[in-house]
């Protein structure tokens, strides 16, 4: 029974994607790609001097298709 669910476990994982993350206001993520398996992981940076991320820097694709916490967004880091 245990490697039955094992085994269906890795079969549901292997077949979940995730669409692309939503993007940030004045933010990147990387890896960009067309689609994303479970586990896979983006990073967020801001792309301009001077601003701070505010949130998770990395979110994760879970098994259900939708990523992991909140998109983070970036802030003038001088206010």
């Amino acid at each position: 029974l245990l490697f039955f669910l094992i085994s269906l476990v890795f079969r549901v994982m292997l077949v979940v994607q995730c669409g692309s993350p939503d993007k940030s206001w004045r933010a990147t993520y990387t890896p960009e790609k067309q689609s994303y398996l479970v586990g896979d992981q983006v990073n967020y940076r801001c792309e301009m001097e001077g601003y701070v991320l505010f949130g998770k820097k990395t979110r994760t694709c879970n098994v259900d298709g939708n990523w992991s916490d909140q998109v983070p967004l970036c802030r003038n880091g001088k206010t």
